[in-house]
């Protein structure tokens, strides 16, 4: 999978073969708003509190998931039916991020490539586990996400 950007705010996801997925928006450079439209869905993710290190996934005005920021940088993912993921940042000079279920069992592995022509970042997706290549609701979860953290980490340049 690849998540290409598409200008200074939006991204593009495709599978293996080229053929898109869907897009994730966000309504400004700096902002965290964003939605996410696929197939027949469009998730809205939101900040919440003070600091915005926490966001709320929405989906038809009904709350799917909840994305929080730990002491440790990472990401965990709560998800409105009970299920827990959690992103962690791995690697010094080759960034990536990988997607972890409960069981700690890799999912997905964000691999970001700054692209000069586009003066922006783009993603190499690696799908560790197929069964997560069904729910696209959390591969979009996962993706804004990793582009979370990444813009914590790098002060909005992802």
């Amino acid at each position: 999978m690849k998540a290409e950007s598409i200008g200074s705010k939006k991204y593009s996801l495709s599978d293996d073969n080229g053929k898109s997925i869907g897009t994730l928006s966000y309504e400004g450079w700096f902002s965290q708003k964003a939605q996410a439209t696929f197939q027949n869905s469009f998730l809205s993710f939101k900040p919440e509190g003070f600091w915005g290190t926490s966001i709320e996934v929405v989906e038809n005005s009904k709350h799917l998931a909840s994305i929080s920021m730990n002491w440790l940088g990472g990401v965990s993912i709560k998800t409105a039916n009970g299920i827990e993921y959690s992103i962690k940042h791995k690697g010094f000079w080759n960034s990536k991020f990988v997607l972890f279920d409960n069981k700690k069992e890799p999912l997905l592995e964000f691999n970001p490539s700054f692209k000069w022509s586009k003066w922006a970042y783009e993603y190499d997706i690696q799908v560790l586990d197929k069964k997560i290549l069904d729910d696209h609701h959390t591969i979009f979860i996962a993706f804004y996400a990793t582009i979370f953290i990444f813009r914590t980490m790098t002060k909005g340049a992802a």
